[in-house]
C-alpha cells in the first residue's frame, strides 16, 4: 500500500466516524425520540464513533503538546457529562431537601467509577490478552503513581459498596 492510500485510508475511517456521529447529534438537536432499542443503537453507535475520534486527536495532540496533557484534556472531556449530571443533582438537591434523600447524586458518580473499574478495565486487559496472547501485562515505572491512585480509588469503591450491604 502506498504512502497516499495509507493516507486516504485514514481520512476514509475518520469520515466513516463523523457519518456515525451525525445520527446521534441530529436526533438530539432535532428533538427526536426514537423507540428504546433504536435509540440504545444510534446513541450508543454515536458515543462509540465520538471515543475513537476523541482517542485518535489525542493521539495526534500528543506531537504537539506532551502526552499526560493530552489525556488530562480527553480524560476531562470524558467525565464532563457525568460532573454535569451529579451538578444537577446536587443543585436539585440544594433547593428542595426531599431530592437530597433520594441520593442520587452520589449513587450517578458511584455508577460511572463502577462502570469504569467493573468494565473499562477488563475490557483493556481482554484487548492486550486477545491481541498478544500474553497472561501478564507488564506496566512502564512511569505509571506506577497513576496505578497507585487508580487502586487506592478502586478499593475505597468496593470498601463503600460492602459497608452500604
Amino acid at each position: 500500500m502506498t504512502e497516499s492510500q495509507s493516507f486516504g485510508r485514514f481520512w476514509l475511517l475518520i469520515a466513516a466516524m463523523v457519518l456515525a456521529c451525525l445520527p446521534g447529534i441530529v436526533f438530539r438537536v432535532a428533538g427526536i425520540h426514537p423507540e428504546p432499542v433504536a435509540a440504545a443503537m444510534i446513541f450508543g453507535l454515536a458515543i462509540l464513533a465520538a471515543a475513537f475520534l476523541l482517542s485518535w486527536g489525542a493521539e495526534t495532540a500528543e506531537m504537539d503538546i506532551s502526552q499526560g496533557l493530552a489525556l488530562a484534556i480527553i480524560a476531562i472531556i470524558a467525565v464532563l457529562p457525568e460532573y454535569a449530571i451529579d451538578f444537577v443533582l446536587a443543585w436539585k438537591a440544594g433547593a428542595d431537601p426531599a431530592e437530597a434523600e433520594k441520593g442520587l447524586a452520589i449513587a450517578n458518580m458511584t455508577g460511572g467509577n463502577r462502570l469504569l473499574i467493573g468494565v473499562g478495565w477488563p475490557i483493556v486487559f481482554a484487548i492486550f490478552f486477545f491481541r498478544t496472547r500474553l497472561k501478564e501485562l507488564v506496566v512502564d515505572r512511569q505509571r506506577s503513581l497513576e496505578l497507585a491512585f487508580l487502586s487506592v480509588a478502586t478499593c475505597l469503591l468496593y470498601t463503600s459498596d460492602a459497608a452500604d450491604e
